[in-house]
């Protein structure tokens, strides 16, 4: 638990000075569900399928604007490259890194836009997986 906790710091460091480098973001939304998202990440509750760069679970962020908290921890598991954070920049606007999680982010699967509408996201794909 204290290397999760650790780590956690290390994100908020890491993310706090992203924030300053492309001069916008969330860091209260962000930091909020940090410690969560480094355990689902780190403790073997999201499973990853490395080979295809994909998360092989569905996980739904519906703050939408508190995606940014997975961009250094799906760096550091491979699914996004070193290259891809330390091109997210405030001028280089060839990363696919936003403040605002997309789809078209590796292992970001939806971007839930308002608060809340992850429920019924993940309601509807949950129910679609049981058929």
């Amino acid at each position: 638990m204290k290397d999760l906790l650790e780590l956690s710091k290390k994100y908020r460091i890491e993310l706090f000075e992203k924030f300053l480098e492309v001069k916008q973001g969330h860091p209260g939304s962000v930091f909020s569900i940090i410690d969560l998202m480094t355990f689902l990440f780190f403790a073997d509750y999201v499973k990853f399928d490395l080979k295809n760069k994909i998360l092989r679970d569905l996980l739904v962020v519906s703050k939408g604007h508190a995606t940014v908290t997975c961009y250094p921890m799906l760096r550091d598991i491979g699914i996004l490259s070193a290259k891809e954070w330390d091109n997210w920049t405030s001028e280089n606007k060839k990363s696919c890194l936003r403040v605002f999680g997309n789809n078209s982010i590796p292992g970001i699967q939806v971007a839930t836009g308002s608060l809340g509408h992850g429920v019924g996201i993940g309601t509807g794909r949950s129910i679609v997986a049981k058929q």
